[in-house]
């Protein structure tokens, strides 16, 4: 499981994601936050951070592609296209 979410914690985010803290807020990204506790989840997955940019090169390399926080709908139909592809 790759995990990408490069923006930093924000007090608002406390409130949705219970694997964040105060001490998150501003200094960590929401992904770099959640990683230790979700890799202790199940110790036969793998779970790692990215910081790369989503491309179709990106892409490629999973089977299942989840988008939890994206507004532009272009970019959505772009990657819908090419993961059905």
């Amino acid at each position: 499981m790759v995990l990408h979410d490069p923006q930093l914690a924000t007090i608002n985010d406390l409130g949705a994601n219970f694997y964040l803290n105060e001490s998150h807020v501003g200094k960590v990204s929401r992904a770099d936050a959640c990683f230790g506790q979700l890799q202790e989840l199940n110790s036969y997955v793998k779970v790692a951070v990215s910081q790369e940019s989503i491309s179709q090169e990106f892409l490629k390399n999973f089977d299942v592609v989840v988008f939890t926080e994206n507004y532009d709908q272009k970019f959505l139909e772009d990657v819908d296209a090419f993961c059905r592809s």
